[in-house]
């Protein structure tokens, strides 16, 4: 993980600080700062902080957010910035309702691109593309850019088992929109339209692809 300026940071605990001496360029003269908490007042490019209220330089090795939500918010976004990554982890996958519940409390009018089998979506997603909107463009453009930003650029065409966990994702959104009435993502505030247009160009870009 790294910070940014503004930043409320702790410096690590005694022990570990001794243990990052021989590893760093931590002094002993640091470790009596152990367990103080601060706030970042200068980032450098060599990963090295300027601290509140504490003299020399710190190594990012020797702090941790004070905030421990922000900690783990860090630790998840940083491992998301590879080729292949996707945060679906804990998400539901409406598909599986969608398939065998068609009507499920009341639910009518689902679309039918995920019918049955995966291969036969292929028609359904090129004609669905075929009649898309020109404003769509627009809204498809923000969810790539903000896509590209959260993950890598282009890495979602590695990401594994990619076509099933798009069409969850698909899902999701589709079910966001029609069934809970919500009209913007949580996370991105791109309208759920959108990130369903992207993930149907997504499926159909990787079925492609695939031959």
């Amino acid at each position: 993980m790294t910070f940014k300026i503004g930043d409320k940071v702790q410096v690590r605990s005694e022990a570990e600080l001794k243990k990052l001496i021989s590893e760093t360029c931590l002094t002993e003269g640091m470790v009596s700062y152990a367990g103080e908490i601060t706030e970042v007042r200068q980032a450098y490019s060599s990963g090295a902080f300027d601290l509140a209220g504490l003299l020399y330089t710190w190594p990012q090795e020797a702090l941790e957010f004070a905030d421990k939500e922000a900690s783990e918010k860090a630790k998840n976004t940083e491992s998301l910035h590879v080729d292949g990554a996707k945060d679906d982890k804990g998400k539901p996958n409406y598909l599986f309702l969608m398939y065998q519940f068609k009507n499920a409390n009341g639910i009518t009018g689902v679309p039918h691109l995920f019918d049955e089998k995966l291969r036969p979506i292929k028609q359904n997603l090129i004609d669905y593309v075929d009649v898309l909107k020109p404003e769509a463009a627009e809204g498809i453009c923000r969810v790539a850019e903000a896509g590209a930003k959260k993950y890598t650029v282009g890495g979602w065409l590695t990401v594994p088992d990619g076509i099933n966990r798009y069409a969850a994702a698909w899902s999701r959104h589709w079910w966001a929109r029609n069934v809970l009435g919500e009209a913007d993502s949580s996370d991105m505030g791109i309208p759920h339209i959108d990130h369903e247009n992207w993930n149907l160009l997504a499926i159909l870009e990787l079925i492609e692809r695939e031959g």
